[in-house]
């Protein structure tokens, strides 16, 4: 087990294992052999339990009805049908920011979640452990901000609006949940958060100058 200390924080998690990727593309690497000694690994793959979908040719997928003909159209009323609010961090619906026995949790857009939890009665701080999910505030969901899937509504916020956080999770590396530029800003930030992300990741990381020991790649 791999026990990660903030100050006076603490998470805990499996040991990590790692392989190398791209660090300008997020969504693409390879597998070491290191993984293969997991229960679903293998060498020079990943050995994928589910039997619930099936694998098609490429020819199979050129012959399908695509592009979609029945995609729905987006509502020109997205602002009024999904508001954004200025966030304030649970110190409203939580009982104030000094609700201190209370979890509090701020949902940024997609996949994005801000999560304090209770502070513990041996925290000297003010606060529980802070934890951010899958933080995207680029425009675009892309290895570019010039082409991709562009969102339709404003982040709520900046990325420097906030609060100091203990730890970042990437829950996979597809462009909606682990982006480039959100990475980056925040591991600038003088107190930088630990960064959690599964099996592979961790090189990705550290090429933007994350520490090992503020890197931990999970299975």
């Amino acid at each position: 087990m791999l026990n990660v200390a903030f100050p006076d924080r603490a998470f805990v998690g499996p040991s990590s294992q790692r392989r190398r990727m791209d660090p300008e593309s997020p969504s693409t690497g390879t597998i070491s052999d290191v993984q293969a000694s997991t229960t679903h690994g293998r060498a020079g793959g990943v050995q994928v339990s589910a039997t619930h979908y099936t694998c098609v040719s490429r020819s199979q997928a050129s012959a399908s009805d695509l592009p979609l003909k029945n995609f729905p159209s987006v509502s020109k009323a997205q602002s009024r049908l999904i508001p954004t609010r200025k966030p304030t961090w649970g110190a409203v619906h939580a009982g104030g920011v000094h609700a201190k026995d209370k979890i509090k949790s701020t949902w940024l857009g997609h996949a994005c979640f801000l999560v304090e939890m209770p502070s513990r009665s041996s925290n000297t701080g003010d606060r529980g452990a802070r934890i951010l999910f899958d933080p995207v505030f680029s425009d675009r969901c892309s290895p570019s901000q010039w082409v991709g899937p562009k969102r339709y509504t404003p982040p709520p916020c900046a990325i420097e609006d906030i609060p100091e956080i203990d730890a970042v999770v990437i829950s996979h590396n597809h462009y909606d949940h682990l982006d480039t530029h959100t990475i980056k800003v925040l591991s600038k930030r003088p107190r930088m958060p630990h960064f959690f992300a599964p099996l592979g990741n961790g090189p990705w990381f550290k090429d933007f100058n994350s520490p090992d020991s503020h890197v931990h790649s999970m299975d």
